[in-house]
């Protein structure tokens, strides 16, 4: 599951970045969906890790 969230969230920050024109400014319109993405995910391992009684990353 980390390993499609990271995949996912690479592919949406290079993917947009050969759009960086001054007409298409991706990173208002994009770089808060990515780290709303980033923010989900990571809550997503860290319960998974809790349900196995894992310590969860506070390294976050």
């Amino acid at each position: 599951m980390r390993t499609d969230c990271a995949l996912l969230w690479w592919a949406l920050l290079l993917g947009l970045a050969g759009r960086s024109s001054p007409a298409f400014t991706w990173e208002r319109e994009c770089v808060p969906y990515i780290r709303q993405l980033d923010i989900h995910c990571r809550s997503e391992i860290d319960q998974a890790l809790a349900k196995l009684s894992l310590p969860v990353n506070r390294t976050w």
